[in-house]
């Protein structure tokens, strides 16, 4: 592939794309391009000037690769609180769900059905969705967002809500209608204990989960509603990594878009310094003097 002036400076700006939807970067080295001797009648570059071109733009390039790599974490990391917040929302909605189809606005007054198996389905409902946040949440803990401050916050709030239930006592009211809380942080049912609470009153397993906004789906809800507010420390946290992921990609376009201009200027100079010998331009000053 023959190296012209216009071809060098695509190189340089083709070495910095950045695809935000993915989070991905796409980097290409100049020293890579395969130079022919210099023709001035065609614009090709000689191997020399394109060596020189790279060698002079190298911090440049990276600090673009400084910025890439800034990029691609912020993307990630914003990625992996979306992951938070669809999950949350998901538990939200199973939330609302054992409330009553009646119950104003931001509440979930739980209507109870006559039968024990309606509570039960609802049981294994919340504990299903509850492990699945749970589970999400230290999948995240373990990868994209290993030690994240916002994060820990939602799994405080999900353990204070279990401990304000009785979730987190051997005899507290979850355990005694056969939900309990393992050392992974999931819940589980025992079916004899879940079988006896709701043979003795079902309304009050029922309740226990949602009643009237002060069940355990109920207040955990609501806790994590202002987590993802915009106040909360989820919501902060998104809007802050959005921020900065914007910031850098208008660093990074104008940074790229010296470093284009730049590259075609050396690319220039040098060739004049080449065909002119030691008569020829020593700086970018020079040639545009």
């Amino acid at each position: 592939m023959t190296t012209t002036i216009s071809s060098l400076a695509a190189t340089y700006s083709s070495a910095v794309t950045y695809n935000a939807a993915t989070g991905t970067t796409t980097t290409s080295d100049a020293t890579n391009s395969t130079t022919s001797a210099s023709t001035t009648a065609s614009g090709q570059l000689s191997a020399s000037v394109a060596a020189k071109v790279t060698q002079a733009l190298a911090p440049a390039t990276a600090g673009i690769k400084q910025l890439n790599s800034a990029l691609t974490s912020g993307q990630t990391k914003l990625s992996a609180l979306g992951q938070v917040q669809s999950a949350i929302a998901d538990f939200q909605t199973l939330a609302k769900s054992l409330g009553s189809a009646a119950a104003a606005p931001g509440t979930s007054t739980i209507a109870i059905a006559p039968t024990a198996a309606d509570v039960t389905t609802k049981v294994q409902s919340f504990v299903k969705a509850y492990n699945a946040l749970n589970t999400k949440l230290q999948t995240l803990q373990s990868g994209d967002l290993k030690s994240d401050p916002a994060l820990a916050q939602v799994g405080a709030q999900m353990t204070q809500a279990l401990r304000d239930a009785g979730g987190t006592s051997s005899t507290g009211a979850l355990a005694k209608a056969g939900i309990s809380l393992s050392s992974n942080g999931q819940l589980s049912i025992d079916s004899g204990k879940l079988k006896a609470a709701l043979s003795a009153d079902p309304s009050a397993v029922g309740n226990l989960l949602s009643g009237n906004g002060n069940g355990v789906a109920d207040k955990l809800s609501s806790k994590l509603a202002v987590l993802t507010s915009s106040g909360g420390a989820v919501g902060r946290e998104t809007a802050s990594t959005a921020k900065d992921i914007s910031a850098t990609e208008t660093r990074r376009a104008s940074m790229t878009k010296t470093l284009t201009a730049t590259a075609t200027a050396l690319a220039a100079m040098y060739t004049q310094q080449e065909q002119a010998g030691s008569n020829g331009p020593t700086s970018l000053f020079d040639m545009l003097g």
